[in-house]
């Protein structure tokens, strides 16, 4: 994906409410549907499957992080809308 396609952004935090380092990710969202999103950025170490997303409105929790490519250049999640 080309930099400029990272044009989306989400706020991360945890659980708690804390806020990680940095807050903010620059995204591109690569598939939506049914409650479920995928999300790709450039490399943020701070997310984990304890990570919550605020995109457009909506919280959900991380399921599933990848760190592609071998020097950790993007990281892709996938993520489950909450419903509380």
């Amino acid at each position: 994906m080309a930099i400029g396609t990272y044009q989306q952004i989400v706020t991360l935090d945890t659980p708690s409410g804390g806020p990680l380092d940095p807050p903010t990710w620059y995204c591109a969202p690569l598939a939506e549907g049914g409650g479920l999103l995928t999300l790709v950025g450039h490399y943020h170490a701070g997310i984990t499957t304890a990570t919550r997303v605020q995109f457009h409105g909506r919280t959900f929790h991380v399921d599933s992080v990848i760190h592609r490519h071998a020097r950790a250049f993007q990281t892709q999640i996938t993520c489950k809308e909450v419903f509380d």
